[in-house]
């Protein structure tokens, strides 16, 4: 062969191979990935996030770290890039045949029987992707081959506690009925998205979760997805470690969900202060007027039947409208034991109307009768409709230990 012609044929053989490398380039979806020998380049997506309920954009930030978790081992990795997607490179672990990612990276656990351990804790402080969103995705290996796109679902629910005291330095968030709300948990996958197992371990079973806050902002605190507060929550605010703050109490029954957002905003605006209707009205938390407790609901939370809640009360406001009260027998706030309980009744006047507390006609049908502990002060009600008689009196004190 001529010395041209072979020149020739080169030519064309590096001139075919640009060609396809050209054609095999265009048609890959996004930019091409470099690859090493050893490692895994895993693509991450932004995940179904809860932020994006609350109007806040989602998206990954350039150094954001994520735990990845496997049967026997682990490792930590950061975001290439910023945006709603980027790249994580890890060493492919010897043996796995499942990857779990966990993001952020501090709740990342371990593996066992094809679950991963999550712990909820953590905060955040703006809508950003970063911090307290439990993030979990999974990749599998097939025929030798790793999957590397990363779908991150939501593990949690989110509690937003929006703070407005700028002494505040701590929450503490608890289901009053013991329920389990916090800890480690395994999660398992069932048709693709995470389900939350039971809590981890005896010592990771909680039923509260304490949080360091920074000052005024909306914090949010991760809650166990699945489970029903039939007896409500309540947040305790601490100025530092030892003095507390009258917490804020919600006695409505919620189901929590995946994914869902929880809001109690500005807390501080009602923490301690409980609104009240004969019929109630919304969810009967006592949060607010279109919120307020009805009759039985107030006479059983100042009397100490909801949960252990003497010291919710301490401190606390109870503004009652101005209309009629009837409690069938004596109001009884009683803390034996518990230390003095003070708070407050305050009654509306509207003109010619008047908070009214009317008695009844049986025996014990009188209206308020403070007990052992009670430190109680009563404005802007009107006692009406009691005939005195027996043991019904308009007010009824008859332990020496109480204040009114």
């Amino acid at each position: 062969m001529k010395k041209f012609e072979l020149f020739a044929l080169i030519a064309l053989a590096m001139a075919a191979c640009a060609c396809n490398k050209e054609i095999e380039q265009s048609g890959n979806d996004g930019p091409e990935v470099p690859t090493e020998p050893g490692k895994i380049v895993f693509t991450a997506l932004a995940p179904t996030k809860t932020a994006t309920t609350d109007d806040q954009t989602v998206t990954w930030v350039a150094g954001d770290e994520v735990k990845f978790v496997w049967d026997g081992g682990s490792t930590s990795a950061t975001a290439a890039s910023s945006g709603a997607s980027t790249t994580f490179t890890i060493d492919a672990p010897d043996g796995a045949s499942e990857i779990y990612a966990v993001y952020p990276a501090a709740v990342g656990g371990s593996v066992d029987d094809g679950k991963v351990t999550v712990h909820y804790s953590g905060s955040r402080t703006d809508g950003s992707f970063a911090q307290s969103d439990i993030c979990v995705a999974k990749a599998v290996k097939n025929n030798g081959v790793w999957e590397t796109s990363l779908s991150f679902k939501t593990a949690a629910c989110l509690l937003k506690v929006g703070v407005t005291d700028s002494n505040i330095s701590q929450l503490k968030v608890e289901a009053v009925g013991g329920e389990e709300i916090a800890g480690a948990f395994k999660v398992n996958w069932v048709n693709n998205e995470p389900v939350v197992g039971e809590a981890y371990g005896d010592d990771d079973s909680r039923a509260y979760f304490t949080m360091a806050v920074s000052g005024p902002g909306n914090y949010y605190i991760p809650i166990k997805p699945g489970v029903t507060l039939a007896d409500g929550f309540r947040v305790s605010r601490f100025t530092d470690s030892e003095n507390q703050i009258t917490p804020f109490y919600y006695n409505g029954s919620i189901d929590t969900v995946r994914g869902q957002i929880i809001k109690l905003n500005d807390i501080d605006s009602h923490a301690g202060q409980y609104y009240v209707t004969p019929t109630g009205a919304g969810t009967k938390s006592g949060q607010s007027w279109t919120n307020a407790m009805d009759t039985a609901t107030f006479k059983a939370f100042i009397e100490n039947n909801v949960g252990n809640n003497y010291f919710i009360l301490r401190g606390a406001v109870f503004h009652l409208s101005a209309e009629a009260f009837t409690f069938g027998t004596y109001l009884k706030p009683a803390f034996s034991g518990h230390g003095e309980v003070a708070f407050t009744i305050e009654g509306t006047r509207d003109g010619s109307s008047i908070t009214t507390f009317i008695g009844g006609t049986g025996a014990d049908a009188g209206m308020l009768e403070p007990g052992q502990s009670t430190n109680l002060t009563v404005r802007n009600v009107k006692f009406t409709g009691t005939n005195g008689n027996s043991n019904r009196a308009a007010i009824r004190v008859n332990n020496n230990s109480v204040k009114l």
